[in-house]
């Protein structure tokens, strides 16, 4: 019997993950409704990504970070699971590093990504 798997990530800011999903050309809904899994299973998610299958995957916050929340059986992505959740979290964690160094007044001089998929970003600041 398939049923829902949560998995941990360390992201914490719903607006960055919109924006990194968007980026990667997922489809996602911000709506505070379940899941529909395998034989009418549900859980609560906060973001609800639905699948040509009908069994949705999505992202729940847990009281401290968004986890991941997916029957692994019905996974039905561009990408397996472990390679979507590498790009999510290597983008997430861009994403956040350049919000941070426009806070610090920071400007972003070059942000070129690699044939490994490594990001390589030069960031300059200017003090009078």
């Amino acid at each position: 019997m398939s049923h829902f798997t949560r998995i941990q990530t360390s992201i914490r800011d719903l607006a960055t993950l919109q924006s990194v999903l968007t980026q990667l050309d997922v489809s996602w809904e911000k709506v505070n409704v379940p899941l529909r899994g395998y034989q009418d299973q549900t859980h609560n998610a906060e973001l609800v990504i639905h699948q040509a299958n009908s069994i949705d995957i999505g992202f729940a916050f847990n009281g401290q970070e968004y986890e991941l929340v997916a029957d692994t059986s019905f996974w039905q992505q561009p990408w397996s699971m472990d390679l979507f959740l590498d790009k999510v979290n290597q983008m997430y964690a861009s994403e956040l590093l350049n919000k941070e160094l426009t806070n610090l007044g920071f400007t972003t001089v070059s942000y070129v990504k690699n044939e490994q998929g490594a990001i390589d970003l030069v960031a300059d600041k200017w003090v009078s």
